[in-house]
Parts: C-alpha cells; sequence; structure tokens
C-alpha cells in the first residue's frame, strides 16, 4: 500500500482516501497501485455494497504527480486499457456483474 493512500471500512462502504495534501493529492504511480488493489479487494468482497473516493485538505486531486509520471511512466497491459473505447469498458462491467454508479459528495 501506499503511505498517500488511506484505505477506510465504513459498514458496506469502503472509502479511498488520497492523503497527500500538501500536493493536493497529486497521484503516484504507487498511489495508483494501491487503489487498484483496494478496488479489486471490494469486488471479491460482497458485503461492500459502494466505494467512495475523497482527498485529504481544500482539494480533491490535482492529478498526476508530472515529475513521478515523467520519471516513471506507466507500462504494461494494465495501462494500455485506458485506450480502449468508453464502449468496450461498459461491456467489460456488464460481463463482471455490476454496473457503474458515480456519485459525488460536495
Amino acid at each position: 500500500m501506499s503511505q498517500f493512500i488511506r484505505v477506510e471500512r465504513r459498514d458496506s462502504c469502503l472509502e479511498i482516501v488520497l492523503d497527500r495534501p500538501d500536493k493536493k493529492n497529486a497521484v503516484l504511480t504507487d498511489m495508483y497501485e494501491a487503489m487498484t488493489r483496494a478496488l479489486e479487494e471490494s469486488l471479491r468482497d460482497p458485503s461492500i455494497s459502494s466505494v467512495l473516493f475523497r482527498g485529504e485538505g481544500p482539494a480533491f486531486c490535482a492529478g498526476n504527480d508530472l515529475k513521478d509520471f515523467v520519471q516513471t511512466p506507466p507500462t504494461g497491459p494494465r495501462h494500455r486499457r485506458a485506450s480502449s473505447s468508453a464502449h468496450d469498458r461498459r461491456r467489460a462491467r456488464r460481463r463482471r456483474g455490476y454496473r457503474y454508479h458515480p456519485a459525488a459528495a460536495l
């Protein structure tokens, strides 16, 4: 797990917290990996019905930490998936048996 990602459980909700407020929660490569592991674990746990992403401090997320991104660019099959179409992603979600319900809390 990344030192900048906290995973908290509140009843049936899993909270994934970006905890790097001094950098406006800019995401590092290891943070992506930690969030991916948390999401994969939530899919295996039938008692989790929702996942909430939130950021510590005044900003949710500034996006990628560009310095880290240039030094350690993403590689491998997981990162190629980002280039697939939205239609392919929706079809894959239906095959896995879950629906995507975006929500925001302000």
